[in-house]
């Protein structure tokens, strides 16, 4: 039984690297349809190039579950990890990726490197970025209070001790996935991202959403390390409502971008390249909250401990260091269009 099991395994993993390497050489399917050989695509043979792209861009949520299982090998507190790396960096990291493999726009100067890194940096700076992180906010509110409820039927106490991890993880994935269909699928097309038949849902009632989610999150918390969270939510949200610290109503931004770049006579890819320092103090924050924060709680012994934690701030800062040496570099852009 376990040697077919492992037969089963090493079939089914070389079926998928063969395929995800077929996919990465792929040249059609990485060119943008802004590019002159593919500018005739038809919508249908667009669903199915990106369908491909998301196939491989699988291989990222791999590499996610080997994050979260290494954060959880050190002994991290399950709740803080839940708020800070499963329904916090997760669905963040899934935002960088497809912001650099599956926008048109991304794919079009995807082999200028410097273009690419402002590009990628600046998207981290924008109002579709922030709306991101507000449903992000709100499926961490609403995600950790199912979590508690079905605590409450003591589900667990029916398993043995070797099968709960495996149970209770299984339990996380399943209310992801509901509440990934339920609304937060929903509120992407409809409130985060542009689309093309411009139904957006009003920002007030986002507002409505996140004040309830944040309340009924804290009315079943006392942890002072929630208030933070919720609070934090509120600020985001208010510099962009009330201080227009950024735009909340995803057709404005675009159509706002768009301008900019015809009275500017550039492409528009560059006018979010220009800002990429602020998508990166963004990324630094992100990477303090999503991957530090768990660290510094871990429960390994003292000297352990703090090896981790140094190794940690090391490799954040060396992720920083690098993206900002490299977006630094001198870009050369002909006539201020973008590259294919």
């Amino acid at each position: 039984m376990n040697v077919t099991l492992l037969i089963l395994l090493i079939l089914s993993s070389s079926t998928y690297i063969l395929k995800i390497y077929n996919l990465y050489y792929d040249d059609k399917l990485w060119k943008s349809i802004k590019c002159k050989n593919n500018n005739t695509l038809k919508d249908k043979e667009e669903e199915k190039r990106i369908s491909k792209r998301s196939i491989y861009l699988s291989l990222f949520t791999i590499i996610n579950l080997f994050i979260f299982s290494l954060l959880g090998s050190i002994d991290i507190p399950k709740e803080l990890l839940l708020k800070t790396y499963t329904f916090f960096m997760d669905p963040l990291i899934g935002y960088f990726v497809s912001n650099i493999y599956l926008t048109e726009d991304a794919l079009a100067i995807k082999d200028k490197k410097i273009l690419n890194t402002r590009y990628f940096l600046g998207m981290l700076n924008t109002g579709t970025f922030y709306r991101y992180l507000i449903l992000t906010f709100i499926d961490i509110f609403i995600s950790i209070l199912m979590i508690k409820q079905v605590k409450k039927f003591n589900l667990l106490n029916n398993f043995s001790d070797d099968i709960k991890p495996f149970i209770e993880y299984s339990i996380i994935i399943l209310i992801k996935v509901i509440t990934f269909f339920v609304y937060v699928q929903k509120l992407q097309i409809n409130w985060v991202f542009t689309n093309k038949n411009n139904k957006y849902i009003n920002t007030t009632l986002i507002r409505f959403v996140l004040l309830i989610s944040g309340l009924l999150f804290l009315d079943n918390s006392d942890s002072k390390f929630d208030i933070l969270i919720f609070v934090a939510s509120l600020i985001i949200f208010i510099l962009g409502s009330e201080f227009n610290f950024f735009i909340l109503n995803p057709n404005v931004e675009s159509k706002n971008i768009n301008k900019k770049a015809r009275e500017e006579k550039r492409d528009k890819s560059l006018i979010i390249s220009d800002k990429w320092k602020s998508g990166l103090l963004n990324l630094f924050l992100i990477l303090i909250y999503g991957i530090l924060i768990p660290v510094l709680f871990n429960g390994m012994k003292q000297n352990k401990k703090i090896n981790i934690i140094i190794f940690t701030i090391i490799i954040i800062f060396l992720v920083i260091y690098k993206l900002y040496i490299e977006a630094s570099k001198d870009l050369k852009v002909k006539d201020e269009k973008m590259i294919c």
